[in-house]
């Protein structure tokens, strides 16, 4: 009986310690389940932050296709072409024009269309 009664108190104290056990490791699973939640939150705004980089790439390179380029040139080339065209008219209806800054502007407005020009024939063979 008294071996009995001892090995009440005996599995009764292992009970209560694990018990306790038990209610620290809940306490700290409560605290490894809420960093968890914390790392999962980060994790998830790098992955959205991974995906916009993405789409922004995407969009960049979508921008700097060899269609855009040539796009791009093309108006560039336009552009320079038509400039010189006013300039020269402006210069030729301005009887007393300066014939050094017409020369200086006309010959920067002809290097940017040949320029233009040259880098869309190099990328139109392509």
């Amino acid at each position: 009986m008294q071996n009995v009664r001892q090995e009440r108190l005996r599995l009764r104290d292992n009970c209560q310690k694990l018990a306790e056990k038990n209610l620290q490791d809940a306490k700290e699973l409560a605290k490894v389940q809420e960093e968890v939640e914390g790392l999962q939150a980060r994790v998830n705004e790098r992955i959205q932050h991974l995906m916009a980089s993405a789409d922004r790439k995407r969009q960049v390179a979508s921008n700097f296709s060899t269609d855009a380029a040539l796009k791009i040139l093309q108006q560039r080339k336009e552009e320079a072409d038509i400039r010189s065209v006013e300039m020269t008219d402006h210069f030729m209806d301005t009887p007393d024009a300066d014939h050094n800054e017409f020369c200086k502007a006309y010959l920067a407005a002809r290097t940017a269309y040949h320029v233009s020009n040259g880098m869309f024939e190099l990328l139109s063979r392509k």
